[in-house]
């Protein structure tokens, strides 16, 4: 289960309130404890085969017009307009960068909202028939479900989290540490909106260990004791953190 892998944030004060987890300190950022959130096999076990039912056969909106190919990044994603009238950069299970990047899209950026982190908005999107054979940057469209990303308007894409003190950034900073420990984050990305500069995470094909498109079973469960902090150049919103710490134990 996604919600009890990774890293997670607790307070100095915080207790487990999961019998199944156990807690390990990794390090403090002022006063606020980064600790190692950990399986115990049973739990582990009690969630296999739980979802197999539940894929989806429906998507919640539909690809109305392609509207171009990003010339940024490896994946080859495109920019779409939906018919729920809103403008989404979307990624296909035939992607350059392999079938279980959309996939990992959509669990991290799901996960970030089960806790308020600053992350894009995200829906999946059909691919209707109409566009068979419909070539993108050399990639045939594929029918079917596929990742849709909310595009944020007027953004700019960074790699680095700067300008802490434009909008509220280093609190939504703070729940992008929280993030990235949880869901083991990796080749950061991200948008600043306009006009206030307010950081959006975004991009996560490469989360979920070991980093990169190949995880497994195996690969998540082998991570659970491993340490995955993001290192920041400035500290973290202390009050932030234990917020965050909170709504992290909070997920079930």
């Amino acid at each position: 289960m996604l919600g009890k892998l990774g890293l997670t944030l607790v307070s100095p004060t915080t207790e487990a309130r999961t019998p199944a987890l156990r807690y390990r300190t990794a390090s403090v950022h002022r006063g606020v404890t980064f600790a190692c959130l950990m399986l115990d096999m049973n739990g582990h076990d009690g969630w296999r085969g739980a979802f197999e039912k539940r894929r989806g056969d429906t998507a919640e909106v539909r690809l109305v017009t392609p509207l171009g190919v990003s010339t940024g990044g490896g994946s080859g994603a495109f920019q779409g307009y939906a018919d729920d009238g809103k403008r989404y950069w979307i990624k296909l299970l035939s992607n350059a960068q392999g079938p279980r990047v959309p996939i990992s899209e959509q669990i991290v950026a799901r996960a970030g909202k089960l806790i308020d982190a600053a992350v894009c908005d995200v829906k999946t999107i059909s691919i209707g028939a109409e566009f068979t054979g419909v070539q993108l940057n050399g990639r045939p469209m594929v029918v079917g479900i596929a990742h849709a990303s909310q595009e944020v308007v007027g953004a700019l894409e960074s790699r680095h989290l700067d300008k802490w003190t434009d909008d509220s950034n280093r609190r939504r900073y703070t729940s992008i540490a929280a993030l990235w420990d949880w869901c083991w984050g990796d080749d950061l990305q991200g948008l600043h909106g306009a006009p206030d500069g307010a950081f959006y995470s975004h991009d996560h094909g490469y989360y979920l260990p070991p980093g990169g498109p190949s995880w497994s079973e195996a690969s998540l469960v082998a991570a659970i004791d491993s340490n995955h902090e993001l290192a920041l150049a400035e500290n973290v919103d202390g009050d932030a953190a234990v917020e965050y710490a909170d709504k992290l134990e909070r997920v079930t």
